[in-house]
């Protein structure tokens, strides 16, 4: 009898504490930043782009597309540059509105992002951003930029200034390069461009361009990185060319198609940057949940480092490369071996050989 009793009670006081007491489910909310920002040295402005979590009572996808949930009152938005912990320069942000951003979860297409001009980061510095939205705590992160280079420098670019050779003795060839990543790089990534000219019959022209990846290294050390390998299969660049052109007779008013230049960009990823992007890539283990990365005290996000150069820019004289006269030869005319390699050939995309290029 008392144990049923004591049950009673039990029952009746939890039951009471249920009646008189709401569950809340949202934590009381505080303001967090949102910080995105990658600095290049190479570029001449740089963005940041800043947001906040948000909660309510509404559907977190019908929130996202309200300007106002993401949002934030900054007081101040600054870069200083460290050298051994003391700063030597200081550059307080203004901000600006993208109009560009393509339809997704998020509201757009205008974007508010902030920004400063300085074409001479220096790699051998530190840099710090300070986001204050004026609640005690800014959100602060450091990082170490990518030190300048020439990944271009290896000996097997050389051969390139003969034109790049896709195909010899009617067997493709595989397109390899070698370099060795700056320091500071924990992943790189190489790609290989092709631009080509659209002549029209009406005498106006033009041009178009196609990307080719040769996949991403990891880099080992990045304090001190080690060659690495990147590759075009063979026979690729003409099945590529092959999907990617349209047919002569199917591009209105075409006259002919001529190659243009080849030219070849490499993208290096700073540690942190790399982390984040891993972190947030999806997964394929059910159930698994990935733990949330951030290099920022007081917020949320990355603050790394990033950088790309252009073969055009440091070697071939300010333009890229050419082809060798056997791969133009293939591009305009095709070959019937290609159905061994599953391509469909190039001849029919109108390309011809020797034409002038009077699109670039």
């Amino acid at each position: 009898m008392k144990r049923v009793l004591y049950f009673l009670l039990i029952t009746v006081f939890a039951f009471n504490i249920g009646c008189e007491n709401t569950v809340n489910l949202k934590a009381p909310y505080e303001i967090i930043p949102v910080v995105y920002s990658l600095l290049d040295q190479n570029d001449s402005y740089h963005y940041v782009k800043v947001a906040k979590l948000f909660n309510g009572d509404l559907d977190a996808n019908e929130m996202a597309q309200v300007a106002d949930s993401s949002y934030l009152d900054i007081k101040e938005i600054k870069v200083e540059e460290l050298r051994e912990g003391v700063v030597l320069n200081t550059y307080f942000l203004q901000d600006t509105v993208l109009s560009e951003k393509d339809p997704g979860i998020f509201f757009g297409p205008d974007q508010i992002l902030y920004y400063f001009y300085e074409p001479f980061l220096n790699s051998k510095s530190e840099y710090r951003l300070t986001v204050d939205v004026g609640n005690g705590k800014p959100a602060v992160a450091t990082t170490s930029l990518i030190e300048d280079s020439n990944p271009f420098s290896h000996f097997t670019w050389s051969r390139f200034a003969g034109g790049v050779s896709l195909i010899s003795n009617q067997s493709f060839n595989q397109l390899q390069v070698k370099l060795v990543p700056a320091k500071n790089t924990r992943q790189t990534a190489v790609n290989m461009y092709f631009t080509y000219c659209n002549q029209l019959s009406t005498g106006d022209s033009y041009s178009d361009t196609i990307k080719f990846d040769l996949g991403s290294e990891l880099v080992d050390n990045p304090d001190s990185p080690k060659e690495l390998d990147f590759t075009l299969e063979e026979g690729l660049f003409y099945k590529t060319v092959s999907e990617n052109v349209p047919d002569e007779i199917e591009t209105a008013g075409l006259n002919y198609r001529s190659a243009g230049q080849i030219f070849f960009e490499v993208v290096n990823a700073g540690e942190d940057f790399f982390t984040y992007m891993e972190v947030n890539s999806p997964t394929n283990a059910v159930f698994q949940k990935k733990p949330p990365y951030t290099n920022f005290e007081n917020g949320l996000g990355v603050f790394s480092a990033r950088t790309k150069f252009y073969s055009h820019e440091i070697i071939g004289g300010g333009v890229g490369f050419a082809l060798t006269g056997q791969s133009e030869k293939e591009l305009a005319q095709g070959t019937s071996y290609e159905e061994s390699y599953g391509i469909a050939g190039t001849g029919g995309k109108g390309f011809q050989e020797g034409k002038p290029i009077n699109c670039f």
